[in-house]
């Protein structure tokens, strides 16, 4: 491995290391008790609900949908969060089905 391969890939490592408290903060909103998380992942702003009352369970929780989100904003898809019809949508934009496929899978799996 050449020196400048080898830079770049401890570059890319160390991107990601840190402290966690400092890459996204846990919060509780003033109409729930559980905890969220509010992170910038893909040059957007994400707040998500983590589903416990638990601190600790909620650091854990936040780290590994801050680090899934930044994963999903690397490869270029919303890190908001991927639906199926967002997804389905996306996909059929780029598939090459006749047109009884794409009005078969524009009624049973779009429902449009």
């Amino acid at each position: 491995m050449t020196s400048k391969v080898a830079a770049h890939r401890s570059q890319q490592a160390t991107r990601l290391q840190g402290n966690i408290a400092q890459q996204f903060q846990l919060f509780k909103p003033s109409n729930s008790n559980k905890f969220h998380v509010r992170f910038s992942a893909g040059g957007r702003q994400i707040r998500k609900a983590l589903g416990t009352y638990d601190e600790q369970e909620a650091k854990r929780i936040a780290e590994r949908v801050y680090y899934e989100s930044l994963i999903l904003a690397e490869q270029g898809v919303d890190a908001r969060g991927l639906t199926i019809k967002s997804a389905s949508e996306e996909w059929l934009k780029t598939s090459t089905l006749t047109q009884p496929e794409r009005s078969a899978f524009e009624r049973y799996i779009l429902c449009v």
